[in-house]
């Protein structure tokens, strides 16, 4: 499969500098990605949740994407929580969970992405069966607040830890696994190269498996250990094989960025953005 025009995305946190004033941070953020060319935005649901007023702060960002002919398309919605911290946290979280999608559901993004919740194990502890039913027992109320304000989500493949002196395993790092989380829950997938990478799958099979589920991307690299969010071609993911399989699973949407940029020096940041876009040809020229 080939198709010649390719839209480009990445989150707005390129932009660095000050979040003393979040709404401020994100509207730069905005400009930045504008200047650049990109022709859609991701924003992490959590720097909403810091405007003062989230509602009137969100009719804000959507009207100065609005002004370059663009918009917020995809979002990440809040994660953090994990299997041990589950009980003490829950309560909280949840409410957190609700503004986020209710913000989001506002923006007016197509997807929004959610993690499941698991820990990295050894092999002989791992119960896939009982981790599955924690990470629904967590996904299931959010994903039925997304159905009822009209959001759709998606379910991100997760990682594993390394490195680790144990065979590490973790629900919804396996493609098998997050194909059944999102199946169950009725969303899409979004894939995470860097995490599959760390995990070891090789990446045109895992997405031919994943198919039409396949809803949105994060690209970033890295050397298989830690998840250090590289741009592309700067660790050791091989991007041939990574797009092949985005072309084998059908998937026609945003080739979206999920880069680190948080030491970067300010009269660097726009050479960085211009790297990310010539980048980013490169890529649409690999899925074939």
């Amino acid at each position: 499969m080939k198709t010649t025009a390719r839209r480009v995305s990445s989150q707005i946190s390129l932009v660095g500098g000050s979040r003393e004033d979040m709404l401020a941070y994100v509207k730069s953020g905005i400009e930045l990605n504008a200047k650049l060319g990109l022709d859609a935005f991701d924003i992490d649901t959590e720097l909403i949740l810091r405007f003062d007023d989230i509602e009137r702060g969100v009719d804000e960002i959507k009207t100065a994407a609005y002004r370059h002919g663009k918009r917020f398309e995809l979002c990440h919605l809040p994660f953090g929580i994990t299997p041990a911290t589950f009980d003490e946290r829950i309560e909280s979280f949840t409410v957190k969970m609700h503004r986020a999608i209710d913000a989001a559901a506002q923006l007016g993004v197509d997807f929004a992405v959610l993690h499941p919740l698991g820990a990295t194990v050894p092999a002989e502890e791992y119960d896939a069966e009982a981790d599955r039913s924690k990470c629904l027992r967590f996904l299931e109320p959010f994903a039925e607040h997304a159905v009822k304000v009209g959001l759709n989500i998606c379910v991100e493949n997760m990682r594993l830890v390394k490195p680790s002196e144990f065979e590490p395993r973790r629900y919804g790092a396996a493609v098998e696994e997050v194909c059944e989380l999102a199946d169950t829950l009725g969303a899409g997938i979004c894939w995470d190269f860097g995490h599959a990478n760390i995990t070891g799958l090789k990446q045109s099979e895992a997405l031919e498996y994943v198919g039409g589920r396949l809803k949105m991307l994060h690209i970033n690299d890295n050397f298989g250990l830690g998840d250090i969010h590289l741009a592309p071609f700067m660790g050791n993911i091989d991007w041939a094989d990574a797009m092949h399989g985005v072309a084998m699973s059908g998937f026609t949407g945003l080739i979206n960025y999920e880069v680190s940029a948080k030491r970067m020096p300010a009269d660097l940041r726009e050479v960085f953005g211009r790297y990310l876009t010539d980048a980013a040809q490169k890529l649409i020229d690999l899925i074939v």
